[in-house]
C-alpha cells in the first residue's frame, strides 16, 4: 500500500471523508455534474467484464462526488482515492462482472438520495458501500 499504509487505513479515511462531502454535494450539484455522475454509471455496467475499464469508471464516479461537494481543500483527497484504487487494481476480480453491476447498482441508490435531497441517506449508504468493498 501507498507510503506503508494498508487498506483498512483507506478504508477508513475514505468513509470520513466520502460520507462527510455527501451533504455539500446535495447542496450543491447541478444538472450538468448529475449527468456525469450517471454516465460514469453507465460506463461501469457497460463495462462490467472488463475490471480494469469499470474501476476506473468507479474511481470517476468518486472522484466526481468529491468535485459535486463544491470545497477544494477537500477535493485534495482525490489524491488519496487516486492511490487507493491504483493499490487495488492488481486485486480485482477476474470476470466478475457482478462485482461491478453491483457496485454500480449501490451507487445509483446513493446518486438517488443525493437527487432527492436526503443527504444523511446517502451518506449511510456510501458508508456501508465502502465498508462492504472486496478490495
Amino acid at each position: 500500500m501507498q507510503s506503508g499504509f494498508d487498506i483498512s487505513e483507506f478504508t477508513e479515511a475514505r468513509i470520513l471523508v466520502e460520507c462527510a462531502i455527501i451533504p455539500l454535494a446535495t447542496r450543491r450539484i447541478f444538472p450538468a455534474m448529475l449527468s456525469k455522475l450517471e454516465n460514469e454509471l453507465r460506463l461501469i455496467e457497460e463495462n462490467a467484464d472488463n475490471p480494469q475499464i469499470a474501476d476506473q469508471h468507479d474511481r470517476d464516479f468518486h472522484l466526481l462526488l468529491l468535485q459535486a461537494s463544491g470545497n477544494r481543500v477537500l477535493q485534495v483527497f482525490s489524491d488519496v482515492l487516486i492511490a487507493y484504487f491504483e493499490k487495488t487494481r492488481e486485486s480485482l476480480p477476474d470476470n466478475d462482472c457482478q462485482y461491478f453491476l453491483d457496485t454500480a447498482s449501490k451507487q445509483r441508490e446513493i446518486l438517488s438520495y443525493i437527487k432527492k435531497g436526503d443527504a444523511q441517506m446517502a451518506s449511510e449508504l456510501m458508508r456501508v458501500h465502502l465498508l462492504e468493498k472486496k478490495i
